[in-house]
């Protein structure tokens, strides 16, 4: 039997979840927009169209990229188990109380 108990939130926790939140930020995302700004920015290049014409749309599909990856690094962080702790997630009826 899994024996769970509710703790009060920590610095210590919030710290520990921030930098696995901050590591894979670095580790997965940045790597993953440089390479399609990269490639994306050689495919124009050699397209000969102008930077001014699509600067804005590459911008925003590497926000877009970026907020994906971001969304699913936050969902292995919430079924994480981290040393001492796990976050929970707890569904609430309309009127505030648990079920």
């Amino acid at each position: 039997m899994d024996r769970t108990q509710n703790a009060d939130i920590t610095w210590g926790m919030a710290a520990r979840v921030w930098w696995s939140l901050t590591w894979r930020t670095l580790v997965f995302i940045f790597p993953i927009v440089f390479v399609f700004s990269f490639i994306f920015g050689v495919v124009m290049a050699i397209a000969d169209i102008p930077r001014e014409s699509y600067a804005l749309v590459a911008q925003l599909a590497g926000m877009c990229i970026g907020l994906i990856v971001n969304i699913w690094i936050i969902k292995r962080l919430l079924s994480k188990r981290y040393s001492n702790f796990s976050i929970t997630v707890t569904h609430h009826q309309r009127d505030g109380s648990t079920s």
